[in-house]
């Protein structure tokens, strides 16, 4: 009886989802145009003199925004028809300058539109395109560039919530880990890119949910990853949506992990699985529903091209032209660390590096904890790996963009360091120290 009742609560929250997230693009579809427009065509100035690809604080790839993307987002909303507001919002329609690629491509695309009133020559149906219901709105009382400043904002706040709440719940040392984490990303020119903002928000929003109400019970936590994943399908286009998994997920293994040390690691474990399940199945299950909604409503075979997209991120394949002699899968994840190595604030000397990495195995095998204690720490670990399945999973994707997805591994991060802390019993550490001082007084 109890499995009915969770598949009627995953049916029921499917459900809901399906018709917000119809309901939701098709009142932002309804939104008179004109001051949209108005803003979206005072933006161009900056797009043109950004470039597709402008570089924030250096000339690592790692501070590089991807206004190429915003610009074919902003193409899709210039191009909204609102008297017509369900086909317009289930296709997606822009306009893209033809021929082989050229600089600033996607902002000249926009430029065309906006200023010689291009009709749309291809669509977008595939995504959901949610940022509409985001960015569509404030379009009507600012440009880009004030939406650029409201994200900081709300960047900024939701990064201050979640630090007050994890040293509520944990200490000041977890917030550290989280916040040198999120540096170790470059995560300071995010809210610039309306392409990479949408997961670190739905992430951090999920966060603060969990930090929040603590004692949530499992069986409600795998429906909230469920309903996580499909708002990321919902919201983002395939940047970076394991975020909206791992660093949620890192939360509530540590808010659970410490009250269930009496729980075996195999049920841990299938807990795990059970919420990553959820989040797999929420972030599939609603994308594919685009596809086939949008197949029924505007009678076009939009399910063959979202699967035929699906099997070209994951295959091995890279376009002409690319360096394939390592295979793909393995291409991407040396790409995505080396990117994370490359996006580092400081990186001491070698003989630093050395005697540090020393100092922490000898403070592991000397006070690690024993028994039951370090499954919390071995939970921490699986979850700080899942991202590198993904890269190697998404093999394509991961491999042509690997200059943002890298950030992913912010995951890992954290779940390193925390593992690490929590691997290490501190008051044995801290005794033993004492007794050296005591014994050298």
């Amino acid at each position: 009886m109890d499995l009915v009742n969770l598949v009627k609560k995953y049916l029921i929250a499917y459900l809901a989802l399906l018709f917000i997230f119809l309901l939701s693009i098709t009142m932002v579809s309804s939104l008179p145009g004109q001051a949209i427009r108005n803003n979206i065509r005072e933006s161009l100035p900056l797009l043109e003199m950004e470039g597709d690809y402008p570089r924030i604080g250096g000339e690592s790839v790692t501070n590089q925004l991807s206004t190429f993307t915003d610009s074919t987002m902003l193409n899709i909303i210039y191009n909204i028809n609102n008297y017509n507001p369900i086909k317009s919002g289930l296709r997606n329609s822009l306009y893209r300058i033809s021929g082989p690629y050229k600089s600033n491509l996607r902002i000249l695309s926009l430029k065309e539109v906006v200023e010689n009133n291009q009709l749309p020559n291809i669509q977008y149906a595939r995504y959901w395109n949610g940022y509409m219901v985001i960015i569509r709105p404030l379009l009507i009382f600012t440009t880009f560039s004030g939406i650029r400043n409201i994200f900081q904002i709300v960047f900024f706040l939701l990064f201050a919530a979640i630090i007050g709440l994890i040293h509520k719940h944990f200490s000041l040392i977890i917030c550290l880990f989280f916040a040198g984490s999120l540096a170790l990303v470059n995560c300071a020119i995010l809210p610039f890119s309306l392409l990479f903002s949408a997961t670190f928000f739905i992430a951090f929003c999920a966060m603060i949910l969990f930090l929040a109400y603590p004692t949530i019970n499992n069986q409600n936590i795998a429906l909230l990853f469920f309903i996580i994943g499909a708002i990321t399908s919902f919201m983002d286009l395939l940047s970076t949506p394991m975020l909206t998994f791992g660093l949620p997920a890192i939360i509530v293994v540590l808010l659970k992990g410490l009250d269930q040390e009496k729980k075996a690691f195999r049920y841990r474990v299938l807990f795990l699985l059970w919420i990553f399940c959820s989040w797999i199945m929420g972030y599939a299950l609603l994308w594919a529903s685009k596809w086939l909604m949008a197949s029924i409503v505007l009678q076009e075979n939009i399910w063959s091209d979202g699967i035929n997209q699906a099997f070209f991120r994951i295959s091995g394949d890279v376009p002409s032209g690319l360096d394939d002699s390592t295979p793909i899968p393995f291409a991407a994840l040396i790409n995505n660390f080396y990117l994370l190595i490359k996006s580092r604030i400081f990186i001491p000397p070698i003989p630093c590096i050395i005697a540090l990495c020393l100092c922490f195995l000898v403070i592991f095998w000397k006070w690690h904890r024993h028994g039951k204690q370090l499954i919390l720490p071995l939970e921490l670990m699986i979850i700080g790996l899942i991202p590198y399945f993904w890269i190697f999973f998404l093999a394509n994707h991961s491999y042509m963009h690997a200059w943002f997805t890298y950030r992913i591994q912010v995951v890992s991060i954290l779940a390193a360091l925390c593992a690490f802390y929590y691997f290490i019993d501190w008051q044995k550490l801290n005794h033993d120290i004492k007794g050296i001082f005591i014994t050298l007084d």
